[in-house]
């Protein structure tokens, strides 16, 4: 993915972005929650402090992260649509001027102003504390969440849609059947792949906005939202 000749293409370079989100991410998520729950280690037990800076980086990686995953499957579907438009949106250089819109748009949450999260060792969860409940940080954090599955749902329901229609009109001779074979399994290919990102994507944001608004939420689902976001970044592109 990283090879000259992979980050010729659009696609790739917003993939490598997200590749590198992924890595850091599952440093917070897997890493640094394992440390946590391992050692029993709680926010309001010394850790206030150091909690609440790490909060913010994690927050921040996550927005960058949900706000890439949209900007790849917008890629996606304007790549299907037309290939002109395509060069004209993400030519040369521009699609790194692309990306640069999610990483300033998550690393406003780097400052001090910003909402942060605190990690939960008796739930194994990053969660929002009371007092942040309500406030500006956690209605952009759920906003934020609700528009990543709202986009990536309609988007990829998009991508299928061209997929569908551009076989569907395709003249089909014994010329081109070898083609239309390799073709067809790239389709399956490709949608299997989006129905999975955007699953797990969708589900995580989804699952994460319910937690922090619930007060007897099962612990057990409160682990298995963690172990999908582990997952969310363990299997993307």
């Amino acid at each position: 993915m990283a090879q000259k000749e992979q980050r010729k293409h659009s696609c790739y370079k917003i993939m490598l972005v997200m590749t590198t989100l992924d890595i850091i991410n599952l440093c917070t998520s897997s890493i640094l929650s394992g440390y946590y729950s391992y050692n029993g280690i709680q926010y309001c037990c010394g850790h206030e402090t150091s909690m609440r800076i790490i909060g913010r980086f994690a927050l921040g990686f996550f927005f960058m992260y949900t706000s890439t995953c949209v900007l790849l499957a917008f890629n996606r579907f304007i790549d299907f649509y037309s290939d002109e438009l395509t060069e004209r949106l993400f030519g040369k250089r521009r699609t790194w001027y692309w990306a640069a819109v999610p990483l300033l748009y998550g690393a406003y949450f780097f400052t001090p102003w910003s909402t942060t999260i605190v990690y939960n060792s008796q739930f194994d969860i990053w969660i929002f504390t009371q007092d942040e409940i309500g406030k500006k940080g956690v209605i952009i954090h759920t906003i934020n969440n609700v528009m990543t599955a709202a986009l990536l749902f309609v988007l990829y329901s998009l991508i299928c849609f061209q997929l569908r229609r551009y076989f569907s009109i395709q003249p089909t001779t014994q010329s081109n059947d070898a083609a239309a074979r390799r073709i067809s399994s790239m389709q399956k290919q490709v949608i299997v792949q989006s129905v999975m990102i955007c699953s797990l994507t969708v589900i995580s944001c989804l699952a994460y906005v319910i937690v922090q608004y619930t007060d007897n939420f099962p612990p057990a689902l409160y682990k298995t939202t963690q172990i999908i976001w582990q997952i969310m970044h363990g299997t993307s592109p």
